[in-house]
């Protein structure tokens, strides 16, 4: 393995720490919001997370009009997908509309191989297929379902923890945002976001051990393919 890929892999790894913790307060965090109003307070907190990160990085210098079009035209499309996300759950039982979301991988693959003709092995699709199957079982976990519609009403102390939780949140969001796009440098785009996904036994594991969460057969069966997809991903990347 290079030491760039195992550098970003590395990079990955503490995406998958910060996204599973952030997710695990996310759960008290959604008990003062709604769905909707969770997922705003989300994008506008990770968009000056992001500034921060930047101007730390880079100083006040912009990339150039090509790279911030690109940027903003990704940032437009995540947002709208999870506004759709909020609509379905509206309409569909969560535990199938988390179950449906998780699919986006299979079209990063997708693209990943048709677009950038990333190369096809067998170490990698046995990789990829576990960590999906994974991240599928362990989509039903209730450690994973933090926003509620209802809980809009919620009254004002509860909205103020709500806040204090959200801000939290938002910066662990926020840096993990920053791993995940340094370890794409050095990783194949489907390696990197289906590696990314690992973050569920993370949240799910907190769970456990805080929420006293019964983890059971499939939640255990979950996590073991998680982690071993999670494993051949990165043997795979040589």
């Amino acid at each position: 393995m290079t030491t760039s890929a195992t550098l970003s892999l590395g990079y990955v790894a503490i995406y998958v720490a910060l996204a599973g913790v952030a997710s695990f307060i996310e759960k008290p965090a959604g008990r003062g919001f709604g769905a909707f109003q969770l997922n705003a307070l989300i994008r506008v907190g990770s968009l000056a997370a992001a500034t921060v990160a930047l101007v730390f990085a880079h100083g006040l210098a912009f990339p150039a009009t090509g790279y911030l079009l690109a940027g903003l035209g990704i940032g437009l499309i995540t947002g709208v997908g999870s506004m759709l996300y909020c609509f379905g759950l509206d309409y569909l039982p969560v535990s199938l509309v988390v179950t449906l979301s998780n699919l986006y991988i299979v079209i990063t693959i997708v693209l990943g191989i048709v677009v950038l003709h990333e190369p096809v092995t067998l170490l990698k699709i046995a990789g990829l297929t576990c960590i999906l199957a994974g991240v599928l079982i362990l989509g039903h976990s209730p450690s994973r379902y933090a926003a509620h519609p209802e809980a809009s009403s919620a009254g004002t102390p509860r909205q103020a923890r709500g806040f204090v939780i959200m801000g939290i949140y938002v910066v662990m969001i926020g840096a993990a945002s920053v791993f995940y796009f340094l370890g794409l440098r050095g990783l194949p785009v489907s390696v990197a976001s289906a590696a990314s996904n690992a973050s569920v036994v993370v949240t799910v594991v907190l769970s456990a051990i805080f929420l006293h969460q019964p983890l059971g057969r499939a939640r255990g069966a979950g996590l073991a393919l998680t982690l071993l997809g999670a494993t051949l991903l990165a043997l795979s990347t040589g």
